[in-house]
């Protein structure tokens, strides 16, 4: 066996086929923040669409596609469940699965 005789030390691969070491840029003014992002402002057509979904159940994640037919990530605000539904399947009376398997209530 192989006595050791303290911790092994680690060993870079470019160390031993012979690479350059990598480079060190200096922190200088090249390196900026991000930049700041401006508030996104919202047509009214996004705040209904917003609505609609909340009045379904759901609480939206990101804004609304510009495709109604689009999935549209929300999460459901009984049972927290992430979903995918569209404006269109909202309109037309889908909710969550965990209410009424997820069908539109009958008349």
């Amino acid at each position: 066996m192989n006595p050791s005789s303290g911790p092994r030390r680690w060993v870079s691969l470019g160390g031993i086929i012979g690479a350059p070491p990598p480079l060190r840029y200096p922190r200088d003014g090249s390196f900026h923040t991000a930049p700041q992002t401006q508030p996104e402002t919202r047509t009214p057509e996004q705040e209904a669409a917003d609505r609609t979904a909340r009045a379904a159940g759901y609480i939206p994640l990101e804004t609304v596609p510009k495709d109604k037919y689009a999935g549209w990530r929300c999460k459901c605000a009984t049972c927290g469940a992430l979903r995918r539904p569209s404006l269109a399947a909202i309109e037309r009376g889908t909710r969550c699965r965990h209410s009424n398997g997820g069908r539109p209530p009958a008349p």
